[in-house]
């Protein structure tokens, strides 16, 4: 799986009250949570790392940022963020990040989860995978789908309490995978699906010519391929929008073309495999799509 999944050194870190584990409970009311939130600017570590922040060019954006931690089914602690818009959202995005990335990377690049949040007016909620940031546990297909489907129960049942029909799930690269298997295993279906970027699976990025007996389109994978979204987008039911830069070289377009085989509504873009997002047609798709 090291192929696949490339963690890059943390940059990041979240801060909790500084009070002993079997003393924590849960926050009871928005006066409680804001008292808490004055109690811990007056730690003296976050007071020297505040002052740090404050000067950074980012600050003033990060700033609405809410951090919160979730537990999954395999007994991983999880980091995530949401990104909320001001007004009443249109829906609520659930975004599964590419393999080479943490959430520091998507909160601080050009373009950003908040400049996702502001442009489609929806509030925006990320993650990183096991073994990612501080995410506990070691990265791997399956605690990759145990990460996502916990932050979507947390969106559904907790934090929003959002209905499926009013989530959209977004993956790039890798990511396409998580959200995938989360369309196929979720009861309901979401709003929409949108793949940015989509690998067919992992072997076929390899030795997309040899993969499959040299019939990368025809067959199903392997079984020691991984990260299979090719097998799985045919059980996806809800309307999907993939987009893929023409000039990608780690992900070529063909990948892309065989998601399409079972999938609807493609873009075709004069981009790379890293800077789709930089595309404006990706941003103005996107927007109409959510519409």
């Amino acid at each position: 799986l090291k192929i696949a999944l490339w963690p890059p050194p943390n940059e990041y870190f979240f801060y909790v009250d500084n009070v002993p584990p079997r003393e924590r409970k849960e926050i009871e009311g928005h006066a409680e949570a804001i008292e808490i939130a004055e109690r811990k600017k007056k730690i003296p570590k976050i007071l020297r790392v505040l002052e740090m922040i404050r000067g950074h060019p980012c600050a003033d954006d990060i700033e609405d940022v809410e951090a919160f931690i979730v537990r999954t089914r395999r007994n991983n602690y999880v980091a995530c963020v949401r990104i909320p818009v001001s007004g009443i959202p249109r829906y609520s995005i659930l975004y599964s990040h590419p393999n080479a990335s943490d959430l520091s990377d998507h909160l601080v690049g050009v373009p950003n989860l908040i400049d996702m949040a502001r442009f489609h007016k929806c509030d925006v909620y990320s993650y990183d995978y096991c073994g990612y940031g501080i995410s506990s546990g070691y990265a791997s297909e399956s605690n990759m789908k145990a990460d996502i489907r916990a932050v979507y129960d947390v969106i559904f049942f907790t934090c929003a309490k959002r209905n499926p029909d009013q989530i959209v799930l977004i993956g790039y690269s890798i990511g396409c995978f998580a959200s995938v298997d989360l369309a196929c295993s979720i009861t309901r279906p979401p709003a929409g699906l949108i793949l940015q970027s989509p690998p067919a699976s992992v072997l076929r990025v390899l030795l997309w010519e040899r993969a499959c007996f040299k019939k990368p389109f025809e067959r199903q994978s392997c079984c020691a391929d991984r990260f299979c979204t090719y097998d799985k987008i045919a059980g996806v039911r809800v309307p999907i929008l993939v987009i893929h830069g023409e000039d990608d070289r780690t992900v070529p377009l063909v990948h892309g073309k065989a998601v399409c085989q079972k999938a609807a509504a493609p873009l075709w873009l004069r981009a790379s495999h890293d800077n789709v997002e930089n595309c404006r047609e990706t941003w103005l798709r996107i927007r109409k799509f959510i519409k």
